[in-house]
């Protein structure tokens, strides 16, 4: 039998997508130095619930400030990130939409000049990439 695209979608604990219409993890590049959300993220996420994304998978959260990956990512390293994650939970839900993001964490392609830190301070650093 095939689905409609546009009918809900039952999920576990009573969940349930509005419609089967989910859009994936973008990177925005748009938070503010620290990471923390802007207005302009905030909006951007209520205007996709608005026009009927059904489920939104917000943009890759650095985990720790030792984790970020390039300029201007939002993160979730500490509760200084709450208020602008539920300010995109809040958008989205007023429209319907579910939301969650995608946690996220550089690694070895983590850059130390954009971590502001020491150069040396994991072992096996290439200092070439500095």
């Amino acid at each position: 039998m095939i689905r409609n695209l546009f009918e809900p979608l039952p999920l576990a604990r009573g969940v349930t997508l509005p419609n089967r219409i989910v859009m994936g993890p973008m990177t925005l590049n748009q938070a503010t130095e620290s990471g923390h959300m802007t207005p302009w993220i905030v909006e951007w996420y209520r205007r996709r619930a608005a026009g009927g994304t059904g489920a939104l998978i917000g943009a890759a959260a650095f985990v720790s400030q030792g984790g970020r990956g390039w300029v201007n990512a939002v993160g979730i390293a500490d509760d200084s990130y709450t208020e602008g994650w539920r300010q995109c939970v809040e958008a989205a839900h007023a429209h319907g939409a579910l939301f969650g993001t995608q946690l996220f964490h550089g690694g070895a392609a983590s850059r130390v000049s954009l971590l502001k830190q020491q150069a040396g301070f994991r072992l096996g650093l290439d200092t070439r990439r500095l």
